[in-house]
Formats: structure tokens, sequence, C-alpha cells
């Protein structure tokens, strides 16, 4: 009863004083209302943007409704003075990774229905190795391959997870095999071509192969 009469006082008054803001938000949150909590959140973050712990609790309300990338937005509006924080960096890293998963899940079903989608084995194969789960993105890149649109880019990805992994004789068979000068490629994916092979040209480097890596530099210098 006291939040309606909050909310009615303030509907009244056309506006809505912070302190009711404040009241209406904290009474929102153990009601277990997000959206009214999240408004209301909202509303006093435009007041006091640099409050970091307010900021906090409304990423939280999103996140516990799974709007994750939502969440990281709110995160990454904070002023640069409180952007660092280490609570903030912390939720931030925490919201990215559960992102990243639910795109996966999502990736996932959508291959279920359609499992010779390569874009969807590309997008999914550039998430699995962002989260470092190698043998998983070598599977997907590979399937990726097939498809003429992804052929390149997949094959230099693919070569590079090989190179991550310590399989240097598939991986070098594989990147020697990128095409660097096909008709209507244009510059930023050549760019890419060219960065993933040279990131892969290190790894041989760092670990005492450095005839097979300049190989690789000749091709692309």
């Amino acid at each position: 009863l006291t939040v309606e009469l909050h909310e009615r006082l303030n509907e009244k008054r056309g506006e809505c004083r912070l302190e009711s803001a404040r009241a209406l938000f904290d009474a929102h949150r153990a009601l277990n209302q997000p959206k009214r909590a999240e408004a209301y959140g909202r509303q006093l973050l435009d007041a006091a943007p640099g409050d970091a712990e307010l900021r906090l609790q409304v990423a939280e309300l999103l996140e516990a409704a799974e709007q994750y990338q939502a969440a990281l937005d709110l995160l990454d509006a904070a002023p640069e003075e409180i952007g660092r924080h280490p609570s903030i960096e912390s939720a931030r890293r925490r919201l990215d990774r559960r992102r990243k998963n639910q795109i996966i899940g999502t990736l996932i079903g959508a291959l279920a229905k359609k499992p010779d989608d390569c874009r969807a084995h590309y997008e999914l194969a550039l998430l699995y190795d962002e989260t470092f789960q190698l043998d998983l993105a070598i599977t997907h890149f590979q399937r990726a391959s097939r498809s003429d649109d992804f052929k390149n880019r997949a094959t230099a990805r693919l070569g590079y997870c090989l190179a991550k992994r310590e399989m240097y004789d598939l991986a070098e068979e594989t990147l020697k095999s990128v095409q660097l000068k096909l008709d209507g490629s244009n510059d930023a994916e050549l760019e890419e071509l060219k960065e993933l092979i040279y990131s892969s040209a290190i790894l041989f480097e760092k670990n005492e192969m450095g005839k097979r890596a300049l190989e690789f530099y000749k091709m692309i210098f």
C-alpha cells in the first residue's frame, strides 16, 4: 500500500523526487518487481551517474532477467571515475561470460534445426575461441570452412587455433592453404587473414620453429 501511495503521489505531482525514487527502487527490489525497480534505478542514475553501488544494483536486475547485453551497456556507460572500479570490472567480466554463453546456447539451438548453417558454425567457433574452448572452436571452424563465404577466414582461424593447441603440423598445413590474393576480397578481410597468419607465426617462433615461422612471414610481407 505504501508503494502504491508513493507512486500515486508522484503521478499527481508529475514528477518523482529523488528521495521517493530511492524508496520506490528499494521497495520494488524487495518485492521482486525488477521492471519497476529498473525504471526508478535509471532515474536515480540520471541524477547520480557516478554512484557505483547503484549502477551495480541496476545491472544486477538486468542480469537476473538474463538481459546481459543491457547490463553491460549500463556498466559501460559509467563515468570514467568509476568505470575502472574493481567491482564494476568484476561484474563486467561476469556479464560478458554469461552473455557469450547465452549466445552459444542460441547458436547451438539454431544448428540443431539447421546443421549446415556455416554462418552459425563460424559465429559459434568465434565464441568458443574467445572462451578458450579450443577443441570446440576447431570443430566448428572446420564446418564453417566448407562454405565459400567463410572458407578463407574460417581456415585462417582454424590454423591459428591448431597452433594454439600446439598441433603444429596440422596448423602449418592449414595456414598454407589460406588464399591471400582472391578476387573481390576486401582490405579488412585481407588484413584479418594476415594478422591471423602473423599471430600463428609468432607461436611457431616461440616454440623454436623459426624456419617454419619464416615461411608464414614470407606469405604476408
